[in-house]
């Protein structure tokens, strides 16, 4: 026979397996299968985080963006031919494209390569009073401020390369930023791409190379990047500047320079455009004439224009002038009279 105490261990050993047991089946379910409920939930909680992603990847990447843009006037459309091969007017603020004709085609856009330039030279900490000596090196082509063996400083550099476009000073201002070309053009590279420019790219520092390319577009968001650094807007709307050099036997000379945008000298008494807030121009034969500038009527309401490949030295200029006096014209900006009536776009 078995005694109490045995037979008592056997009764406590049966429970034990028998609550583990059924343990086992209770909880089983939940550690490897999830209840439908569960799955509906979390089914239901990845679509709304994928929503919310794509929602998210949508917005402006600008602030300003989502700000009431400008409406075209009703029964207002536009029909003028142009020489340009591509255009666009954009409101300056929300980056609404107004106006525009194959403004994401990919043109060269010479000397407006210097805009970038100027980015990149100001964002790598110059030394505005350290003297550079001009080599025969930084090129003989274009209009001509500065000569080989010429010392000069990084300031007037500056200014002799965005107020006249001269190319041998903006070679100069380069090397004088104590980085190598090939580096200089890697870093203009890199802020495009930092900027979302996704059909700009740069071989070179000037825009004689007409692999130089942007499209209308892009290149109105470069001056629009460029003109928040006050250095730069100060530079390109002033009319005519004196640079001091001196010369290789050390003699001090001074040169004017003056800008190549000729609608700087203009009063615009009679149009909707008050004034430039700035501007940069551009031309080599592959390129054809090119000219973009920032504009502001007598409401502060600011447009971007840009025109790439004109016939012309003259046409960019009247072409982005009658684009520009057009978008004024024709479209009513948050505030003006008659705005809330004209339907969303």
């Amino acid at each position: 026979m078995f005694s109490l105490p045995f037979l008592i261990k056997i009764v406590v050993v049966k429970i034990i397996l028998s609550l583990g047991y059924s343990g086992f089946l209770v909880y089983q379910p939940l550690v490897f299968s999830e209840p439908p409920q569960l799955q509906q939930i979390q089914a239901r909680a990845i679509e709304q985080k994928e929503i919310k992603k794509n929602n998210f990847a949508s917005l402006p990447l600008s602030v300003d963006r989502i700000k009431p843009q400008p409406r075209l006037k009703e029964g207002v459309f536009f029909s003028s031919k142009l020489s340009a091969q591509s255009y666009v007017v954009l409101d300056t603020e929300t980056e609404k494209i107004l106006l525009s004709e194959a403004e994401n085609a990919p043109r060269s856009i010479g000397s407006i390569t210097k805009l970038m330039t100027a980015i990149v030279f100001l964002e790598n900490n110059p030394a505005w009073e350290k003297k550079v000596v001009v080599e025969k090196e930084d090129g003989v082509q274009g209009k001509l401020y500065l000569f080989d063996g010429e010392s000069i400083n990084i300031r007037d550099l500056f200014y002799a390369s965005l107020v006249g476009s001269s190319n041998n000073a903006t070679m100069a201002l380069a090397r004088g930023n104590d980085v190598n070309v090939e580096e200089f053009v890697k870093k203009m590279n890199k802020k495009a791409a930092e900027l979302g420019l996704k059909k700009t790219v740069f071989f070179e520092l000037t825009g004689l190379s007409f692999r130089n390319q942007s499209t209308a577009r892009e290149v109105a968001l470069i001056l629009k990047y460029a003109l928040q650094k006050n250095l730069i807007k100060e530079a390109v709307t002033t009319k005519k500047y004196e640079i001091t050099v001196n010369d290789a036997s050390g003699k001090e000379v001074k040169r004017q320079v003056s800008n190549t945008d000729i609608l700087l000298f203009s009063d615009f008494q009679n149009s909707p455009i008050d004034s430039i807030l700035g501007a940069k121009t551009g031309f080599i034969d592959e390129a054809g004439y090119c000219f973009t500038m920032e504009t502001q009527n007598k409401d502060e309401n600011r447009i971007t224009t840009v025109v790439l490949g004109s016939d012309t030295h003259f046409d960019r200029f009247s072409e982005a002038k009658f684009l520009a006096e057009w978008v004024y014209k024709n479209y009513l900006w948050p505030g003006q009279e008659g705005f809330e009536k004209l339907s969303q776009e």
